[in-house]
């Protein structure tokens, strides 16, 4: 079997991810983890690389580990915080970790605008975990949410151990416009032939469960899944006017607010240097970012 896997998903951008990971798995030479973000060389080091060899079951040429917060370690611009330099922080060293394991590896970085990546990672921090922090708050308390935006500074962490043409970058921007064209691209650096790929089940690119408040997840698991409470929702909306409608849903989901023009601002401060930097570096054109 070849093993351990020399193909990575990072890039956490996940409603992108789990879709390329979704086309890839049709592909007769990929082998996709199950579960597909195993997490093996964050949270999961000490269930042993036995336990790893068994998210592989099929033996394909092309073994994928599609764990995208592999890359949401400290940078050079986002050390480890007092706290965290406590801690044994199970984000921190993860390229060292795959060299070792698996020195030949390569990689898919998936990349999107730097401040709806933050804002998302914002929305499902605040609705899916129950925080009532205002934006700033939350990214200077949680650096983590301000990590994974950080691109320049997560490759930088990889070319310490792996040379640069052994990424393919993504534009989630492009991916979700044309995901078939980019997934022929994205075959073409893996050197395997072009097969027929089917976008069936391309709603699994969107991911708004954290949308749920309180009542929505205490319903989804009385019911058992979310997925039987969109279906009771969208029989419930159909009964009655749009009003109707607009009451079931704020009853079940919370609405994250718009990032106001301070906090964007804020932001393209911050990121707007460092993708300049990762634009030079890498020859990507990022000029539809608005940071």
């Amino acid at each position: 079997m070849p093993f351990p896997p020399e193909l990575f998903m990072i890039g956490a951008q996940r409603s992108g991810t789990t879709l390329m990971a979704h086309l890839l798995n049709q592909h007769s030479a990929i082998t996709l983890a199950t579960p597909k973000e195993p997490a093996f060389f964050t949270i999961h080091q000490s269930r042993g690389i036995a336990w790893y060899r068994e998210c592989f079951g099929e033996c394909r040429s092309v073994l994928l580990d599609a764990t995208t917060w592999y890359s949401v370690g400290p940078t050079d611009l986002f050390p480890l915080s007092p706290v965290e330099a406590e801690q044994e922080l199970p984000y921190d060293g993860v390229p060292r970790r795959i060299h070792d394991a698996s020195p030949n590896a390569r990689f898919i970085y998936m990349l999107r605008d730097p401040t709806a990546r933050l804002y998302s990672a914002y929305c499902f921090y605040s609705l899916a975990e129950g925080k009532g922090d205002s934006f700033q708050q939350a990214t200077v308390q949680n650096p983590f949410l301000m990590r994974g935006s950080d691109y320049i500074g997560q490759l930088r962490n990889f070319l310490e151990y792996f040379p640069l043409d052994r990424f393919h970058f993504v534009l989630f921007e492009n991916f979700i416009r044309d995901p078939l064209v980019e997934l022929a691209r994205l075959l073409t650096f893996l050197d395997l032939p072009q097969q027929p790929i089917t976008l069936q089940g391309k709603a699994a690119n969107k991911n708004d469960a954290f949308l749920y408040n309180r009542m929505g997840n205490s319903l989804a698991s009385l019911l058992g899944s979310r997925n039987r409470v969109d279906r009771l929702r969208r029989g419930l909306k159909k009964l009655g006017p749009i009003d109707w409608a607009n009451t079931i849903d704020n009853c079940l989901r919370s609405r994250p607010k718009p990032l106001s023009l301070y906090d964007q601002d804020y932001i393209k401060a911050i990121f707007v240097p460092r993708n300049q930097s990762l634009a030079k570096q890498t020859g990507l054109d990022i000029s539809q970012w608005r940071s």
